[in-house]
């Protein structure tokens, strides 16, 4: 959209290019999201389900989606805050300098904040066949350990 797509031609164009799912809902809704930052709750600890997870679908976004906004570029995010429970996600305005406004294309990021300090991570996201073969190695790694 940022490139000047109407919405359905971006979500045409996503699934053409095997970046969202078959089923567009699942990604534009909110579930894919919501199911990944479950496992990742899960994974520190955090007694978490798919249904404590606010979802706002990408479509109630509003603002601004043109490249090079010097107020920032809305993102479809995933947020957990831990201590008060709270777990989202939503479209949000990010501003300009925010690394994770930056991100575009086929990219996802991550950041996490504990105790003051800032991990950020990013790299590459779909299609199906590139999670399939992350998906595979870690197997193969996970069973090499075990024995």
């Amino acid at each position: 959209m940022e490139e000047g797509l109407t919405y359905a031609e971006a979500l045409k164009r996503v699934i053409e290019e095997e970046l969202a799912e078959p089923d567009p809902s699942i990604d534009v809704d909110g579930w894919d999201a919501a199911a990944k930052l479950t496992i990742l709750l899960n994974v520190l600890g955090v007694d978490a389900t798919l249904n404590d997870v606010e979802r706002v679908p990408l479509s109630k976004a509003t603002g601004n989606l043109r490249a090079g906004d010097p107020a920032g570029r809305l993102k479809y995010v995933a947020e957990a805050v831990l201590g008060s429970r709270e777990f989202v996600v939503r479209p949000a305005m990010l501003e300009a300098g925010d690394k994770m406004a930056r991100i575009s294309g086929i990219t996802n990021a991550a950041e996490f904040i504990l105790e003051g300090e800032v991990i950020y991570v990013e790299g590459p996201a779909g299609p199906a066949w590139r999670t399939a073969k992350v998906m595979i190695t870690d197997l193969i790694e996970y069973m090499e350990r075990m024995q």
